[in-house]
């Protein structure tokens, strides 16, 4: 389980923060749903539950996105139907700094553009990039970052913790972006039971 006290953003661009709650609600069973004005990352753990965290951010208008995922690319085909469906792009930033794992993604208009991921192999206690899929984008070109294009072994932490604030700050997002409107909307997420 990936918790959330990792460094892993989701962002929606030029969407309403209830109509992607209600997109996703297609793929996850919903329990409680509460606006409170601070994330708290630790709603609903008492259940045994997950937490889905949602704010609408205004300028410029994207959805933030906090999940606690079962696995790194358990949401990919989501985003890629949300992507299509609104006709827009979604942005996936992941940094587990323990491990030093990390992973960048960008979807469009129902198409992953762009998806670099490092990982951490623990039995050779190296980095290594596992997946360099796409042409370079625009902003690897304006932070002049360079992603290996084969599978190797990393020597240093490619996709660094600043390296995932800088992609932020490009597209304008961020989870200290603050915005006076903004509030957190938690959702529950049940668990199934065996």
């Amino acid at each position: 389980m990936i918790f959330m006290a990792t460094y892993e953003y989701v962002y929606i661009e030029d969407v309403d923060v209830q109509e992607i709650i209600s997109f996703m609600e297609g793929f996850y069973c919903f329990g409680r749903r509460e606006v409170i004005a601070e994330p708290n990352e630790m709603q609903y753990y008492e259940a045994g539950n997950r937490l889905f965290l949602f704010r609408q951010l205004t300028e410029p208008r994207w959805v933030e996105v906090s999940i606690d995922m079962d696995e790194l690319y358990e949401l990919d085909e989501i985003y890629r139907r949300i992507s299509e469906r609104f006709s827009t792009r979604v942005l996936f930033l992941y940094k587990q700094t323990t491990s030093a794992d990390a992973r960048v993604a960008l979807f469009e208009n129902g198409t992953l553009l762009r998806s670099i991921h490092q990982v951490y192999m623990p039995h050779l206690g190296d980095l290594r990039i596992v997946q360099n899929f796409g042409n370079r984008m625009k902003f690897e070109e304006e932070l002049n970052l360079e992603f290996p294009t084969e599978y190797r072994y990393a020597t240093t932490d490619t996709i660094s913790r600043t390296d995932i604030n800088s992609i932020m700050q490009v597209f304008g997002v961020g989870p200290y972006k603050t915005d006076a409107a903004c509030e957190y909307i938690h959702v529950e997420v049940i668990k199934s039971r065996n």
